[in-house]
């Protein structure tokens, strides 16, 4: 599967999309009218623009813009993506949508005829496990479609949104409400995702751990560096820090342990502070 061409392919397609089209093409057309000011053509049509005078690139272009801002709007027409990930905000706008299966070849075989999605919360947690080819650690959401089955799905801008195996029609339903927090991250130690050394890279003794208030982080405590290594090894310690759980308190860490940060900074709290090579 070339994703790689296909990743390319949906940024192209869909970096207009969302309300920056409306101005595009409304610079686009002015433009135009500008460029085609006392055409009779123009004038007898009273559109304002001179459309048999544009090349077939800048029609066939003037046509994209046009599909994907009228696909952005809830009950415009479905757009067809390519299996790849797309940015939302940036290659597809943010929004509610229904997702129904797009085969990627005529030929392909019934156990490869369906599509598998993921909803990640940001772009880091995507390339996390996207580096270790391993989707579907800690999306937001994740599913499949196939012939005649469709999924719903909530994107919201800074997600990223993965189509793996074939590609999915994909159909703008309505809006999605903001996440609101009235969390505030505290003062302390900005740690980033790393694996640290107990007792060398952070001083023994117990913590405090927050969420950083913007993006999901994994921390986990192991007991040694084999077991820090090994995505399979199980954590003496592990909690997931986002909006719905803001914190948790580390008793003891001890010198030959290892900390594991994953995904994005937390901030560590203890009275003699952290020393980091």
């Amino acid at each position: 599967m070339e994703e790689g061409m296909a990743k390319e392919v949906g940024r192209r397609a869909f970096v207009s999309a969302g309300t920056g089209a409306a101005l595009l093409v409304s610079l686009r057309l002015s433009g135009l009218a500008a460029a085609k000011e006392g055409s009779s053509t123009a004038d007898e049509k009273g559109s304002g623009v001179d459309l048999t005078s544009m090349t077939i690139d800048e029609l066939m272009s003037l046509k994209e813009e046009l599909d994907l801002e009228i696909a952005s709007r809830p009950d415009g027409q479905p757009m067809q993506l390519p299996s790849g990930e797309y940015l939302v905000g940036t290659d597809i706008p943010a929004g509610r949508y229904t997702l129904s299966f797009l085969p990627g070849d005529e030929d392909i075989e019934d156990d490869l005829a369906f599509t598998n999605y993921y909803v990640y919360e940001s772009k880091s947690m995507y390339d996390y496990d996207a580096s270790r080819l391993w989707l579907g650690d800690m999306p937001l959401d994740e599913g499949s479609v196939r012939t005649g089955s469709t999924a719903s799905v909530a994107l919201r801008e800074g997600n990223v949104f993965s189509l793996h195996y074939n590609g999915a029609g994909v159909s703008r339903t309505g809006n999605v409400e903001p996440l609101v927090s009235d969390y505030t991250a505290p003062d302390g130690t900005d740690v980033p995702p790393a694996t640290y050394a107990v007792g060398d890279e952070i001083p023994e003794g117990s913590y405090d751990v927050y969420y950083n208030g913007t993006s999901t982080a994994r921390f986990r405590v192991y007991e040694n560096a084999d077991d820090a290594g090994n995505d399979f090894a199980d954590p003496k310690f592990e909690v997931v820090l986002n909006q719905e759980k803001t914190n948790t308190t580390v008793n003891g860490l001890a010198a030959g342990e290892f900390v594991k940060v994953e995904y994005n900074d937390v901030i560590m709290k203890k009275g003699e502070g952290l020393v980091f090579d």
